[in-house]
């Protein structure tokens, strides 16, 4: 469904729903990349919300952010996951769909930024720190790279 563009036509409520049930069915999905040629860049579900102008980013964030394991049975699933990205930067590392413009891109990446600031002040108060949720959180990635950096 990401994979191409959004053309609403089961309108705005549906297509939410639509992706709700998806990641319904396993909330691990929202950190999968795309399948497809290895050879190409294989996007998360985030940034092809974002290119494709899909009304669900929010959606993708909270799933990734409220999974409660990374281990699950389905084993292609936790093969395709990546948890190194932190969500902020995977958001900022390529174009914007024309519905974001630039208020709507400045309005994304301030959400984006508002779940992460609770979800890492909620990661600190625990005593045990989810580590995989930990990365996803970050302001630095894993090559030393801050959002400034991608963006």
């Amino acid at each position: 469904a990401l994979g191409s563009e959004c053309n609403t036509t089961l309108g705005l409520k549906s297509e939410r729903r639509l992706i709700k049930y998806l990641l319904s069915l396993d909330r691990n999905m929202a950190l999968c990349r795309e399948g497809g040629n290895v050879s190409v860049e294989r996007r998360l579900p985030l940034r092809m919300s974002i290119e494709n102008g899909w009304p669900v980013y929010d959606l993708i964030i909270d799933a990734a952010l409220s999974r409660t394991s990374l281990r699950r049975n389905s084993r292609d699933i936790t093969e395709n996951m990546c948890n190194s990205t932190p969500l902020l930067h995977d958001a900022l590392m390529g174009p914007y769909h024309q519905m974001f413009g630039i208020h709507g891109a400045r309005q994304l990446i301030k959400k984006i930024m508002a779940k992460m600031t609770q979800v890492l002040r909620q990661l600190q108060e625990q005593e045990r720190i989810d580590a995989a949720k930990f990365n996803l959180v970050q302001s630095v990635d894993a090559d030393g790279r801050t959002a400034l950096h991608v963006a």
